[in-house]
């Protein structure tokens, strides 16, 4: 049930800033760096996760390369949160070129339809 709903919102919200990519840039400024600061954290920790998950679950080097790549980042993450560089990526995302902007809604309109359509555990 929530999942529907989160990935109606996804799904929605991302139709809206692929039509309309200043409203999430507007959206970007009004969070402020402190706040895309820990959007990069969040996103960097949940990718090295879902790296570490893949690799995983089975044998041999390119697993392997997975759980490393997927430490590093989470490591990485860790350190972004305090880093100067953080605020500086944080800064020129708030300045991005409008079709980046559809990607990223691209993006999310993917993902809540992943949420809608994929079986549920």
């Amino acid at each position: 049930m929530w999942s529907n709903v989160v990935g109606s919102c996804f799904l929605l919200s991302g139709i809206l800033f692929a039509i309309n990519p200043e409203r999430l840039r507007r959206r970007f400024r009004r969070k402020g760096v402190r706040v895309l600061r820990r959007y990069l954290f969040v996103a960097a920790v949940t990718s090295g996760a879902l790296l570490i998950s893949l690799g995983r679950d089975y044998e041999g080097l390119l697993p392997g390369l997975f759980v490393g790549a997927g430490v590093i980042l989470i490591l990485k993450a860790v350190f972004l949160l305090k880093a100067k560089s953080a605020q500086l990526m944080a800064e020129r995302l708030m300045d991005v070129p409008a079709l980046y902007l559809r990607i990223y809604a691209v993006a999310q309109m993917a993902f809540g339809a992943a949420i809608l359509w994929l079986p549920k555990a």
